[in-house]
């Protein structure tokens, strides 16, 4: 499976880093999935420092993803476009960290509000359409 990881970059704190890091040699690992993380595969070469261009870049990998992946942070901009884009593009997401999502809920963010509705909304369809929830099977029937 192809996975797009949403996540800060440029602010990244050394525990944020450990914590992708690990998460991402996992689904590689382990799970042998395909993942597509920004902060090690996007690069800061010349070319790609312009923000257009890093979005098409972006862009591109999200919508060739079966699922995209969400380290929320709402200080990260980039990850609040890249959430945006997700979301326009219907794509099945998972969150890494939901108890920060959860938290940040609770103060009233509503980006994080929106993020964990939709999520929701996604497994109560989930749940409807394909009876127990069989991960594999259902991110299948998913577009």
């Amino acid at each position: 499976m192809r996975i797009y990881l949403i996540c800060t970059v440029r602010r990244r704190t050394p525990e944020q880093e450990e914590t992708l890091t690990n998460y991402v040699a996992h689904l590689e690992g382990e799970e042998a999935h395909t993942v597509y993380f920004p902060g090690r595969d996007t690069g800061v070469a010349e070319e790609t420092t312009n923000v257009t261009a890093i979005a098409a870049l972006n862009q591109h990998h999200m919508s060739i993803a079966d699922e995209v992946h969400v380290f929320y942070d709402p200080r990260s901009s980039g990850s609040i476009f890249d959430l945006g884009m997700a979301w326009a593009m219907g794509k099945p997401i998972v969150l890494v960290n939901p108890e920060a999502l959860a938290a940040y809920t609770a103060q009233g963010d509503a980006w994080a509000r929106l993020l964990l509705e939709r999520v929701r909304a996604r497994e109560r369809r989930w749940t409807f359409q394909r009876g127990p929830r069989d991960r594999e099977s259902i991110h299948r029937v998913q577009p």
